[in-house]
């Protein structure tokens, strides 16, 4: 319940509309990305933690402080990866490219055109798209 909780208020930042059950379709969707290879993750976070320890060894560090992280890593950090993709979803969804009324209007083709918005990139391709379809 905490993961969700803090997925959800981390993703409302992007995405003020978005809803308990459209991230609950999307958290579902990556852990059916994430649940077939997570066996494999857990043994590659493993494997990069196996350097890590001979770093420490190497450099006469205490391997007592990587016991968290491994045992973390190994147990969660397949998980970290869901989290991400569901976060790059909602922002993904939150960066399309509006189709509101105002955007189609004469003013905004023209502001977008000129680069005169908040995000040049965007405006400069829907401006080129409206254009196109005028």
């Amino acid at each position: 319940a905490a993961y969700a909780s803090a997925l959800y208020c981390d993703c409302r930042r992007s995405l003020p509309s978005l809803t308990v059950s459209s991230l609950l379709r999307r958290v579902g969707a990556a852990f059916c990305r994430v649940a077939p290879v997570y066996p494999f993750m857990a043994v590659l976070v493993s494997f990069v933690f196996l350097f890590v320890i001979s770093a420490f060894e190497r450099l006469g560090l205490p391997l007592e402080v990587l016991n968290m992280p491994i045992y973390y890593g190994t147990l969660y950090g397949p998980f970290s990866w869901m989290y991400w993709i569901v976060k790059r979803r909602v922002v993904e969804d939150c960066e399309a490219l509006p189709t509101t009324a105002a955007w189609t209007s004469t003013a905004a083709v023209a502001e977008a055109s000129q680069g005169g918005g908040r995000n040049d990139k965007r405006d400069a391709c829907l401006g080129a798209a409206l254009r196109r379809s005028s």
